[in-house]
């Protein structure tokens, strides 16, 4: 997955989020394949917004959040991947995505990224 495909996907990320002022996230599930997380309008409702991390390495992320605007997700800068890259030996076709919630930043170190959005 490339840079350009990432912003690609942000971007249908950040038109999803910008329908709505709210959003309660979860992390629906995670494994050696996969890390899913989903974006709900309310705690009970269902899903209108999944994201998949593809062949996670690392995640640092709490397993509940909610979004209430701004900037939702996006790559670490080339310097921070270094940084990264020298602690934790992630090695080449990984991407640090990073969520940014309430001031906080979280990331997800993953090989790539899949969105779907329901209507």
């Amino acid at each position: 997955m490339t840079a350009n495909e990432c912003l690609v996907k942000f971007n249908s990320i950040k038109e999803c989020l910008s329908d709505v002022l709210w959003m309660y996230f979860e992390i629906q599930s995670a494994d050696n394949e996969q890390v899913v997380l989903v974006g709900k309008p309310d705690e009970f409702a269902d899903p209108i917004l999944k994201i998949v991390f593809v062949q996670p390495f690392m995640i640092s992320c709490p397993m509940r959040f909610s979004y209430e605007g701004g900037d939702f997700i996006g790559l670490a800068p080339q310097e921070e991947f270094y940084q990264m890259n020298e602690r934790y030996h992630f090695g080449q076709g990984y991407h640090i995505f990073k969520i940014k919630v309430e001031n906080k930043r979280f990331f997800i170190i993953a090989k790539s990224m899949h969105v779907a959005i329901s209507d």
